[in-house]
């Protein structure tokens, strides 16, 4: 397991509640950067980054399952 101490500013908090508010989903970029040792020549970094968006469930999710999801069903049975 690997834990990642992270620090948050107070204006990406209040930027994330006010995308979710809006939309209901979070935007979000990963960038990381994979340090490789090599001996003879020494560390070599390789960015990796990963831009992606994550819908978040609502209500009707939970409580009935989505209409998208339903006429979908119903196209598959005919």
């Amino acid at each position: 397991m690997l834990e990642v101490t992270v620090k948050v500013p107070h204006s990406a908090l209040v930027s994330l509640v006010r995308d979710i508010g809006g939309d209901w989903d979070i935007d979000y970029l990963l960038e990381l950067g994979l340090i490789i040792d090599l001996p003879v020549v020494g560390n070599i970094t390789i960015p990796l980054s990963y831009k992606g968006e994550m819908k978040l469930p609502t209500f009707s999710d939970f409580f009935g399952g989505n209409s998208s999801e339903k006429a979908e069903k119903e196209k598959t049975e005919e």
